[in-house]
């Protein structure tokens, strides 16, 4: 777990516009698991507007699942068997830098954090898939972890600066009905304090907002605080399609991404320094 914080210069009414998402990336595509149209839906809103940044929940690629590094792990131990693991990492590396990172460069200025989540190779030095995709787009900083980390935003005008605390993290469990999906990311980030939680790993999209109450000196205030899943562009089901949604039997997977907006500033209706005021996929 890391934190990385991002100055970003806004001024107030201005909106912020937040995108959580998990693309499962296909280089090979052959099975046309990865949904280009709606990538490029997504690519073409955050390029039309400066004020919209991304936010990428784990599995940026469609690769390795735990069980495979695992496999991996054991048919690769061993001395004689460590140079075939470099000509495996590689090739992966090749990969990256043909099919995703053409993908990444055009918003690589918008990416604010990234973690690795359940699908990703893990290099023989230690280091992931996720890891170089990001040293290589020349924004390392953005990785903040294997399964969660924290991103800070310090929203900054010409009078003051407002901090908005968001963690992310990827998620265990099924892919089960609405209301234990919401109550799951509510339960599991009950320990930690931010503005916004994002969680992934069950390919639902929604947003969910309740307002909490605290004290500042002797004035009692509240503001919003907001969860999130992140959705994927990963096609579970199709005609012709084959995919590991089938092998495992899952329902209809929600492809696609949530989108939060918050505006800057301190409203009468709302005493905290930022407000949620638009969001898709709400509950």
């Amino acid at each position: 777990m890391n934190v990385v914080t991002h100055t970003i210069p806004v001024k107030v009414g201005k909106k912020i516009t937040l995108i959580p998402i998990e693309p499962h990336i296909q280089w090979t595509d052959r099975n046309n698991s990865f949904n280009v149209k709606k990538w490029n839906k997504m690519i073409k809103r955050v390029l039309g507007d400066k004020h919209t940044f991304l936010f990428f929940a784990g599995d940026i690629t469609d690769d390795d699942r735990p069980s495979t590094r695992a496999r991996k792990a054991a048919i690769f131990s061993g001395e004689d068997r460590s140079q075939s693991l470099s000509a495996s990492n590689m090739a992966d590396r090749l990969a990256i830098s043909k099919f995703i990172l053409p993908l990444l460069m055009p918003v690589k200025e918008r990416i604010l954090g990234a973690i690795d989540g359940d699908h990703f190779q893990l290099y023989r030095d230690g280091t992931t898939s996720t890891q170089y995709i990001f040293k290589e787009l020349g924004i390392p900083n953005v990785y903040i972890g294997r399964r969660m980390g924290w991103i800070r935003l310090l929203f900054l005008d010409s009078k003051k600066t407002l901090e908005y605390r968001i963690l992310m993290r990827h998620g265990r469990g099924g892919t089960g009905k609405i209301g234990s999906d919401i109550n799951k990311l509510i339960t599991s980030n009950m320990q930690f304090e931010a503005d916004l939680f994002i969680g992934g790993h069950t390919h639902k999209k929604w947003c969910y907002s309740e307002p909490t109450m605290y004290l500042s000196g002797n004035k009692i205030k509240t503001k919003t605080r907001m969860y999130c899943r992140a959705g994927s562009l990963f096609n579970s089901y199709g005609d012709g399609l084959y995919t590991y949604a089938e092998d495992a039997e899952y329902p209809p997977l929600s492809t696609g991404f949530p989108r939060i907006e918050i505006t800057l500033g301190r409203p009468r209706v709302n005493q905290g320094n930022l407000i949620i005021t638009e969001y898709e996929g709400v509950i």
